[in-house]
């Protein structure tokens, strides 16, 4: 079993367990009631389609931390980005290996944790 399928494996108990505790019209009610996510991207969308700034107002607006980028893209956009709204730049590598120490998942993800934690601890 791969580490996903475990993860998946975890999530489905602890469902199964809170269906069983709550009962299953609880715990859909509750997904129900939970706020939609926002549209980022259609926001972006529209703000552009109508000829204003988009993606720098957004960040702003929304109160960005942090903008993730794969260790292998250009970060010079992102980090433009980053010194116009006062966001951290974090390198988020999605393979293991991709970093220094992260020959598994579970290094990498604690590799991505502490990065996270660092940038949003720098910041006031």
């Amino acid at each position: 079993m791969n580490i996903l399928e475990r993860i998946l494996e975890a999530k489905r108990a602890e469902v199964a367990a809170a269906k069983e505790m709550l009962g299953e019209a609880a715990v859909a009610a509750r997904a129900r009631a939970q706020s939609p996510p926002r549209d980022f991207t259609g926001a972006l969308r529209a703000k552009l389609a109508a000829g204003r700034p988009a993606v720098i107002g957004e960040i702003k607006r929304d109160n960005v931390k942090l903008i993730l980028v794969q260790p292998f893209q250009n970060r010079k956009t992102a980090e433009t980005v980053a010194r116009q709204t006062g966001a951290a730049v974090v390198d988020a590598p999605q393979q293991p290996g991709a970093a220094n120490n992260t020959s598994s998942y579970f290094d990498n993800m604690d590799n991505l944790v502490r990065a996270i934690a660092a940038a949003l601890g720098g910041k006031k």
